[in-house]
């Protein structure tokens, strides 16, 4: 089997692995999306659009370090590293999405 096939089997594991967990949770899924339900609606998309400005206001400071990538780019990569953002932590060196991010762009860890 070629890496291709290897990647396959590993996402469709994770998804497995992402929805036995989130069955397990979920009388905290439901309870949290009761709470949504009865908050007032504009302090959540308040809080949604802080989110939102989060990850551009962090792919600015990546377009200091690295100024030649797309901050369309740079912002992509900050989303897609908010998951397992929350599982490896930021501090874990090689591991963190950020560092492989800028890696594939030919920067270095310096």
């Amino acid at each position: 089997m070629n890496k291709r096939h290897y990647r396959i089997i590993i996402e469709v594991f994770c998804l497995l692995l992402l929805c036995g967990g989130a069955w397990l949770e979920r009388s905290t899924l439901v309870d949290s999306f009761r709470t949504i339900q009865n908050s007032d609606a504009t302090f959540v998309l308040s809080c949604f659009a802080l989110l939102w400005l989060n990850f551009l206001w962090s792919g600015m400071s990546y377009k200091l370090l690295a100024p030649n990538i797309p901050l369309k780019d740079i912002c992509l990569a900050h989303l897609a590293a908010s998951g397992p953002g929350r599982v490896i932590p930021g501090g874990a060196g090689h591991l963190s999405f950020g560092v492989l991010f800028l890696r594939r762009q030919k920067y270095s860890m310096e």
